[in-house]
């Protein structure tokens, strides 16, 4: 459900404001939006979290931030390195970065 909400976010956004922004700044801008809901959702449906919020929203953003350097790495070497569209290559830096966060949260932010 996250990936589809960031994902959807991020073609939106692009779809909206291609020819305004580079892709990274409409990027870091579905991040941003992406990570508030994120954890609510982790931490509520997919993890059953009770723990204390703020220790956990600080491992959060702390995966997260490997997620989205992931992602990242990941749009600028589809996007720049082998031209493809930015939405387009969005599909794998979203399974990557998922990937990452899943196993992050599993093992070190809700656990």
């Amino acid at each position: 459900m996250n990936a589809v909400l960031g994902y959807t976010c991020f073609c939106l956004l692009f779809y909206l404001f291609r020819d305004r922004f580079h892709y990274l700044i409409i990027l870091t801008v579905s991040n941003v939006i992406y990570m508030v809901v994120a954890f609510f959702t982790n931490r509520r449906l997919v993890f059953r979290s009770a723990g204390p919020v703020l220790g956990q929203s600080m491992r959060f953003y702390l995966v997260y931030a490997v997620c989205v350097a992931a992602n990242y790495a990941v749009m600028i070497a589809l996007v720049d390195g082998y031209a493809i569209s930015p939405m387009i290559a969005q599909v794998p830096a979203t399974v990557v970065s998922v990937a990452l966060g899943f196993t992050g949260n599993r093992l070190f932010t809700f656990r």
